[in-house]
Order: structure tokens, then sequence, then C-alpha cells
């Protein structure tokens, strides 16, 4: 500790309670000037210099605090944000190499989801589907539904155009039964991941709307403003976790449907969990609810 006390220098270190926590993503920092915003100082501990954790951590019990870098209302608030997301994986297309032990002879990406068909109201049922990059009219995909007009084949078959010389599978043809397991694992996700991801959007619908009132009856953007930094900052980190969630799991060598699905859930999760906590951090500089 430094000779100079706590009255007679400038604290290096502010260590607020645990019931401040939900406006700070933690609750021991070293931000200059950061004091001056909100009336932040209430139940504060000044240390001068802590030179280790148990020093910061004393400071903290002594301002009434727990071990705990966020409080309680936000760790369920960043879950929430988090496991919402967890169908945005849905709504890209990622770099694919290998698939099931096969090196795709060209530049390739896998969706798991085609979200322009929603919007046409057409069916959309591929558990997955290969594309070659910039080429919609040669792809790989595994299809799930009954057979539609005079078209017939079995429930869980493939469907490809330009891809019999890579797996040898004809089109409409049956999905291979040493696969079937993937192919019922990737539905479950598939339909998992709709339903968070439907969830997520009339849940953030919800609390903009409830925020919008209450700009209402403040007479002030503030709060509407707020609560649409906390959604996009969410949705944001959703997006880039699941990204790198995948291209993780392509390092670590996972390289088939449920194993990628996974690996860009698990991401889109946890990239929206952070970026809920960031942008909440932002949002309550703006608009403290």
């Amino acid at each position: 500790m430094s000779d100079a006390g706590p009255s007679s220098a400038a604290p290096k270190w502010r260590v607020f309670s645990l019931a401040q926590g939900n406006r700070l993503p933690w609750t021991v920092f070293g931000m200059p000037g950061y004091e001056a915003v909100g009336a932040l100082d209430d139940r504060a501990a000044t240390v001068v210099e802590a030179a280790s954790e148990e020093e910061i951590f004393a400071a903290m019990q002594q301002a009434g605090s727990q071990r705990s870098l966020v409080s309680l209302d936000t760790a369920l608030d960043m879950t929430q944000a988090g496991f919402s997301r967890a169908g945005t994986y849905q709504l890209m297309r990622f770099p694919l190499q290998r698939f099931n032990g096969v090196t795709l002879p060209f530049d390739a990406q896998i969706q798991f989801a085609d979200h322009n068909r929603w919007f046409a109201r057409q069916m959309e049922s591929r558990l997955f589907e290969v594309l070659k990059t910039g080429n919609t009219k040669k792809y790989y995909a595994w299809d799930y539904h009954l057979p539609v007009g005079k078209m017939q084949h079995d429930l869980w078959h493939i469907n490809q155009e330009g891809f019999h010389g890579v797996y040898g599978q004809a089109n409409h043809a049956p999905i291979p039964a040493r696969f079937m397991v993937q192919a019922k694992t990737l539905r479950v996700l598939k339909i998992g991941g709709r339903v968070f991801l439907v969830t997520g959007i009339i849940v953030d619908a919800t609390l903009l709307g409830q925020a919008a009132v209450t700009s209402v009856k403040e007479g002030t953007p503030a709060p509407v403003v707020a609560q649409a930094v906390r959604t996009a900052g969410s949705w944001a980190g959703a997006w880039a976790g699941a990204k790198v969630g995948f291209a993780l799991g392509g390092l670590a060598g996972v390289e088939t449907g449920p194993g990628m699905a996974l690996t860009a859930i698990g991401g889109g999760i946890v990239g929206g969990a952070l970026g809920f906590l960031g942008a909440d951090c932002i949002a309550d500089l703006i608009y403290e609810d």
C-alpha cells in the first residue's frame, strides 16, 4: 500500500457493492473520472493502491459486496439474452472444407436454414445445405418431409444437384442409415434453434415496447434508446459468437452436421450474453432502469 492515505491521494480503484453491480460490467475498475458518473459513490470503498486480489476483495467486503463481478439480476438477464440468441446460427452461412470425412473440391459454404423461404412462405425443411460459393444451383442437402406431388421419396432424403460425383448419392435418394443419428439430431437442433430465435424476437419487441411507453411517460427518448442499445449489442454479439464458435469447431476437427451446429449455437449463446453485458453497461449510462 502507498504511504499516502485515502484522504490525501486520488483513489486508484473504486469498489462498489453488489447492489450496484447491475450498473457496471465489473465491480472493481480503475477508469479515470468514472466516479463522476451518476451518484456511484454511495457505499463505495476506496483502495489507494490495490497490490493484490486479497486487498481488492477485502475492500469489496467492506462495501458490503460478494465475490461477484455482476449482480444476480444482470446474470439472469445475460442468460436470457444468450439463450434467446441460440437460433442466430440459422441466419448465416459458414465456410466449409470438409463434411462427413469428404473434402469438398471447391470453396463451399454450409447453412442450417434458408430464411429467404420463411418470408416467401415456402416449405423450409432442409436440415442443412452445402452450397458452392456464389452458385445456388449446385448444392447438397439433407431434407425431411413427406412426398409432395408426384415425386416419391423417403421421409428422410437427399436433395442435391451437381454433387453426385462428390457423395455418389442421387437426388431424392434416402439418407444413408449410418447418417441417421446425425440427421435426427440436426432436426432437433433446427426446431430448437427456431423456437429460441422467435422467442428472442418476441421478448425484445416486448421490452422495446415497454421502454417506448416509459419514454412517452417521462418525456425523454432515453429509455427506448437504452433498450435498443442492449438489444443491438446482444444480437451483434450472438452473430459474431456463432461465427467464432463455428470456426473454433473447425479448428478442433469438428466436421459433422450436429457438431458444427452445436459449436455455432454455443458461440451464439456466449456471444449474445457478452454482447448484452457490454451493451448494458453503455445503456445504463444513457438511462438506468
